[in-house]
């Protein structure tokens, strides 16, 4: 598998995990390093703010993963020509010499 493959993927699975947290955790216990992290009651304009899940960046860091994902499918698994300039590709195109 390619460098950029395997990078792709671990950086996707980091991002599917990361979506899940804010897909299911309000936004009072995120750990306090991911955004959107807000206390038990923050006001904003004299309103209190009430915790909720960040639904928009579970599913924007769930979009990133699953398009990291292709990428690196595709970078791992695409087409090849069956010719090269160093020759056949696998053995079994190779001309066999006949038996006399």
């Amino acid at each position: 598998m390619k460098r950029a493959a395997v990078v792709m993927v671990v950086i996707g699975v980091i991002l599917a995990v990361v979506g899940v947290v804010y897909l299911v955790t309000p936004a009072a216990s995120l750990p306090s390093w991911l955004p959107g992290h807000l206390p038990t009651r923050t006001l904003r304009n004299g309103h209190v703010i009430h915790p909720h899940a960040h639904i928009g960046r579970g599913a924007a860091m769930a979009i990133a993963a699953a398009i990291l994902f292709v990428g690196a499918w595709w970078l791992a698994f695409r087409y090849k020509p069956a010719s090269t300039a160093d020759g056949p590709a696998t053995p079994a195109a190779a001309p066999v010499a006949a038996a006399d």
